[in-house]
């Protein structure tokens, strides 16, 4: 019997449009195939493969990967931050994005998809966004970052989100986000923002999210 092997995985096609006016900010230095890109002082490689969903399912195919489980959370935190339109807007975009993408892979082929939505859950005018994503979209949970805009998840400005998660049973996935809590503290160096910046926004925030009494409060979370 063939092993089950699913994996968490980002995709994001390349867009002809501008919908948010924010392709001057994001536009990179080709490289080959590549992209550099340099977001706030924080310079990283953009692979091809991450654009090329085909591309994607072949070789999950030809690795054995039975299943993914499929989410853009950087397009939330970095547009929101960059563009005038409505946060909720942006973030329903990056959904419908998301749901595009499973759509074009059934549960027929040899790599199924399930959805990942993002919200901000430090505002609770996107809960509704969340219920979009597990309803009317199919998804399977919510990708939470692990702070939004330089604060973290754990404030009183988020409970209204963490009982609806509750309540709802909702499977969320916290992930660490592009742009992390000091990243402008000499992280524009070696991959630092990644390889250390990142991992500790992660730490900082689950460490707030026990220390805090967030699990206290609410015990029957899903994380």
């Amino acid at each position: 019997m063939s092993p089950i092997i699913d994996i968490h995985t980002h995709c994001s096609p390349r867009q002809r449009d501008d919908p948010f006016g924010v392709a001057a900010i994001m536009r990179g230095e080709p490289i080959g195939k590549n992209t550099l890109l340099n977001y706030r002082g924080l310079p990283a490689i953009g692979h091809w493969e991450m654009t090329d969903f085909d591309f994607q399912q072949q070789a999950c195919a030809k690795a054995g990967i039975t299943g993914r489980l499929m989410s853009t959370p950087f397009t939330a935190e970095i547009v929101t931050a960059e563009s005038s339109k409505p946060a909720l807007d942006v973030v329903r975009y990056g959904n419908d994005q998301v749901a595009a993408l499973v759509a074009r892979a059934p549960n027929t082929t040899p790599s199924r998809l399930w959805g990942l939505g993002t919200i901000n859950p430090l505002d609770k005018s996107q809960i509704a966004e969340g219920e979009r994503c597990l309803g009317l979209l199919g998804f399977k949970g919510l990708l939470i970052n692990t702070s939004w805009h330089g604060r973290f998840i754990d404030g009183e400005d988020a409970f209204p989100f963490w009982e609806w998660a509750e309540q709802a049973q909702v499977p969320l996935f916290v992930h660490p986000v592009r742009v992390p809590i000091g990243h402008d503290r000499q992280m524009d160096q070696y991959k630092l923002d990644e390889i250390v910046g990142r991992p500790f926004d992660t730490a900082m925030a689950l460490s707030r999210m026990i220390l805090s009494g967030l699990f206290d409060r609410f015990p029957r979370l899903k994380i």
